[in-house]
């Protein structure tokens, strides 16, 4: 079997011509099995194949002038590895219906990997292949900032855009070949994806914060009738304030407090005769 720390030229010298270079020569040719590069006869090109040491793995073409990449068995278990672990990870974003879903995860777990691969492949032996590594991290900042939204009171996407960076760091670690790490890392997320929502609703129940917009009319004395309302279902007031528009007033309460007092408030909001409109 042929290395493929060689590259391989046919040329049209004279026999004595490779002795002369202490090079090995035959009337061969070369062809790819399950083995890898083997050498067979060359019946149609009755040519010399001459072997020469090639410090670098991709094989050097004598018609372009370029190399040629060869993928190897680990490249295509590293680009499978970051389609299953992007796709695991997809598959909870999507069961989510969030803005960055299955597929998208798995392009850029896979699309990590591939920089990752590759930067080792241009950098050669006397440059850094993290340079092109690390500006994974500053182009995956961009997905990550448009996954990001503010809407109902609050910023909405922060996890969407957490799992956009660890799938590219996940994917960054394929690529390098740290299997052990990247299978670790990619449990934990899962974990986190699926189980911690429940922590979260647990905590949610114990202290919920919202912000309460109410319209009445404009006297004094119904402001703080409104807010006596919410100390009496056992809410905290955080902040308020008060802004006069015509014949009405808006005031606005940020509350803290749990799910089912803040539900008692609105009953009573809904049943208060002076107040006109309230967004929650």
């Amino acid at each position: 079997m042929l290395s493929p720390l060689f590259r391989v030229e046919p040329i049209f010298r004279k026999r004595s011509w490779g002795r002369e270079h202490g090079l090995q020569s035959a009337k061969y040719g070369l062809r790819m099995n399950i083995d890898g590069w083997v050498p067979i006869r060359n019946q149609r090109r009755r040519e010399e194949v001459v072997l020469f040491p090639n410090p670098q793995p991709p094989f050097f073409n004598s018609k372009t002038g370029g190399h040629l990449m060869i993928i190897s068995p680990e490249d295509l278990i590293k680009l499978g590895l970051a389609i299953l672990v992007g796709g695991l990870i997809g598959a909870e974003r999507e069961y989510r219906d969030k803005a960055a879903g299955f597929r998208t995860i798995i392009f850029i777990c896979v699309g990590a990997t591939l920089f990752t691969i590759l930067s080792t492949r241009i950098a050669g032996p006397n440059n850094d292949p993290a340079r092109i590594a690390a500006n994974i991290v500053s182009g995956v900042g961009f997905l990550g900032a448009g996954a990001i939204m503010r809407g109902e009171g609050r910023v909405m996407g922060l996890t969407t855009a957490a799992t956009i960076w660890i799938a590219a760091a996940l994917g960054m670690g394929i690529g390098g070949g740290h299997y052990v790490t990247v299978s670790a890392a990619a449990l934990g997320v899962l974990i986190v994806l699926w189980l911690f929502p429940n922590v979260e609703h647990l905590i949610d129940n114990i202290r919920d914060h919202r912000t309460y917009e109410v319209i009445c009319p404009l006297v004094p004395e119904k402001f703080e009738e409104i807010e006596a309302l919410f100390e009496d279902c056992g809410l905290h007031v955080r902040s308020r304030r008060r802004l006069k528009s015509g014949d009405t007033m808006l005031c606005t309460w940020e509350i803290a407090g749990k799910p089912k007092e803040h539900a008692a408030v609105a009953e009573k909001l809904f049943a208060h005769p002076d107040v006109m409109e309230f967004r929650i």
